[in-house]
């Protein structure tokens, strides 16, 4: 498996569940971002970006009972490789790609070394160049394309024109220990075009002053927010490039380029996860978000629109928080209201009803997805190992 790209690990860790019975036989390639350097200096970008992944997988994916019961026996770093080295890379059965669309001279390369008999590519960018999606396709004479979501898949297979594209959504099971929820989190790429920001910060600052310091606490003193950002190191990424105002700032946490074993306990110790999708960003329409496998992982609903739910078909309604956006709420006030409903008397049955869907969900789909790659790779099998199309 490949994902030589600095971003959508979470597919990787999924992909990595689903393929517990094959671990013996897998190896990964990871980014070399996620490795630190070799000579164990600090001075690469490696170093201060890598989330230590890899010692998150040593430490759980192998099974610390404390931590999550399910593993019994797992994977370690030596199934995990920099992909820049391009080390004991042989002849293979089946090489799954995870972004190939970003990557394409990688892959390429991969291809004409370990020669497989069948290639897994998943697609996440359906709506990019369609010439580098047939390329992509084309590689092999025998590809198995897939995405993690019905409604993405759809996308791909129309604008393909293909007879089938697979979609399965494996996701990381984290072995969340909290019992103590507090506030909501948003998490993902800090990006305007991704999330509406500012009707939330407009709501929460209207509520703070109508709170004024009295005794009836506004949802954004009660509940604090935490802003979870995973990705590279980069330039203006503090709360002005949020358009956060000052007054929020007490009660807003940004927590940027955390370690995953933080990242997630921050996630497992949140009430709800916000996705805040805008109508430009795709994530309702033909793109899938990060959030939707963090509150998977983490058994975290999501505060969403039932529009939400007529595109992501798996979910249904004991596995969010709906929004009641009816057309006399102003922007924001939705999601505020959730909120203070966590707080109420019934808020804490809520959100242990909405977990505990969240984790029978994340089973199904975890099994959905390691029968879809046994039944691809009993298919590859019996083909021999392909000169590739570009040869």
């Amino acid at each position: 498996m490949v994902n030589d790209v600095e971003f959508h690990r979470e597919v990787t860790l999924g992909l990595m569940d689903a393929l517990q019975k094959h671990r013996e036989r897998l190896t990964v390639y990871l980014h070399d971002s996620m490795f630190k350097p070799k000579d164990g200096s600090s001075s690469s970008s490696s170093s201060s970006s890598s989330f230590d992944l890899v010692s998150y997988v040593d430490a759980v994916m192998p099974g610390d009972s404390l931590r999550n019961a399910y593993y019994k026996e797992g994977f370690n770093s030596n199934s995990l490789r920099n992909a820049y080295y391009k080390e004991g890379i042989n002849e293979t059965d089946v090489a799954i790609f995870v972004s190939p669309e970003f990557s394409i001279g990688y892959y390429r390369e991969l291809i004409r070394r370990a020669r497989p008999r069948m290639l897994i590519v998943f697609i996440h960018e359906p709506n990019m160049d369609l010439s580098r999606l047939q390329y992509i396709i084309n590689m092999h004479p025998l590809v198995g394309v897939a995405a993690l979501s019905p409604h993405v898949a759809a996308t791909v297979k129309a604008r393909m024109r293909m007879h089938h594209v697979h979609w399965m959504m494996p996701v990381h099971a984290v072995g969340c220990a909290n019992t103590c929820f507090e506030g909501w989190a948003v998490q993902g790429k800090f990006e305007g075009q991704r999330r509406s920001y500012s009707s939330l910060w407009e709501a929460m600052a209207n509520q703070l002053a109508a709170a004024a310091g009295g005794s009836g606490a506004a949802a954004v003193q009660a509940a604090p927010a935490r802003l979870l950002q995973q990705q590279q190191p980069g330039p203006g990424r503090g709360p002005s490039l949020l358009g956060l105002p000052q007054q929020l700032r007490p009660h807003v946490f940004l927590y940027r380029d955390l370690r995953y074993a933080d990242y997630y306990d921050t996630l497992c110790r949140s009430q709800a996860l916000l996705p805040l999708f805008n109508a430009s960003s795709g994530y309702l329409r033909d793109k899938i978000s990060s959030s939707v496998l963090a509150s998977l992982a983490a058994g975290l609903p999501l505060m969403v629109p039932r529009r939400f739910l007529e595109v992501y078909e798996a979910f249904k309604e004991e596995h969010v928080l709906l929004l009641d956006d009816s057309p006399t709420n102003e922007p924001g006030a939705a999601e505020l209201a959730s909120i203070a409903k966590l707080s109420g008397p019934e808020g804490a049955a809520t959100l242990a009803a909405r977990r505990k869907a969240l984790a029978q969900l994340r089973h199904v789909l975890n099994q959905h997805a390691a029968a879809k790659l046994d039944g691809l790779m009993a298919a590859a099998a019996s083909r021999p190992h392909a000169s590739t199309k570009q040869d």
